[in-house]
């Protein structure tokens, strides 16, 4: 339906309007001033600019254009038929999360369902990893509380690496739990936001995806005091607290 034209772009997060045959979809770029919210058709494969921000963009049935400016949900008169913006937006919601150079790059979780309920996350949520049993019920929590993000099992299933946002710095670092002592053990030190963390099928590595120039480093096999040092994206070695 669409086609990406340049190197550094990314079309991602498509929603249809009410008519079936136009949508909104989010425009990745790595220029800031081609970044935004644009309209297409299943009829043609031109689009639009419709507005320019760092999220994805949410159709409210009663007329309006939901999209995050900064880290604010906004509305915004909205004609799904022209496919125009008019008026001027307006505040709903504050600190709400929104993905803008890291992670699934511009996405923000909110959503509208087609009767005006309005779903959404904020920022800066505290919340603890738990075991939960078959039926549903909370058993005991995993490691301390704190703002996690993606976590994923070892393949012996004996650790988790999971990503940790610090609240003052807004840095975001993996860590790895061992579950069978419940310690936590720091995997990267760098500013900057790392996510998508992946391990090695032998579980000596951890892959993930960020943001920054820094090299890739090498782990020390001890990792139950505090490396520092710098990471990229890429794959990194260490015991993660085995």
């Amino acid at each position: 339906m669409t086609t990406v034209k340049e190197f550094g772009w990314g079309h991602r997060w498509p929603v249809f309007l009410p008519d079936g045959r136009h949508f909104l979809f989010f425009v990745y770029s790595v220029d800031p001033n081609r970044k935004g919210v644009y309209a297409g058709s299943l009829d043609s494969s031109e689009f639009e600019k419709v507005v320019n921000c760092d999220s994805m963009a949410a159709y409210d049935p009663k007329g309006y254009l939901l999209y995050i400016g900064d880290t604010t949900l906004l509305a915004q008169p909205f004609d799904a038929g022209k496919m125009e913006l008019s008026g001027e937006p307006f505040s709903l919601i504050r600190n709400i999360q929104a993905y803008t150079d890291t992670g699934p790059s511009g996405y923000s979780p909110f959503a509208i369902s087609a009767n005006g309920v309005l779903a959404n996350a904020k920022l800066n949520v505290i919340t603890s990893l738990t075991w939960f049993d078959r039926s549903g019920n909370a058993l005991e929590p995993i490691g301390r509380q704190g703002n996690y993000y993606e976590p994923y099992f070892s393949p012996d299933e004996k650790r988790i690496v999971v990503g940790l946002e610090d609240t003052q710095s807004a840095n975001q670092n993996l860590w790895t739990i061992d579950l069978s002592k419940g310690t936590s053990s720091r995997f990267t030190f760098r500013s900057g936001s790392l996510g998508s963390p992946v391990w090695s099928p032998d579980g000596d590595s951890i892959a993930f995806s960020g943001t920054g120039k820094e090299g890739p480093r090498s782990l020390p096999q001890d990792d139950n005091r505090e490396q520092q040092g710098t990471a990229s994206a890429g794959m990194e070695k260490g015991t993660g607290g085995r």
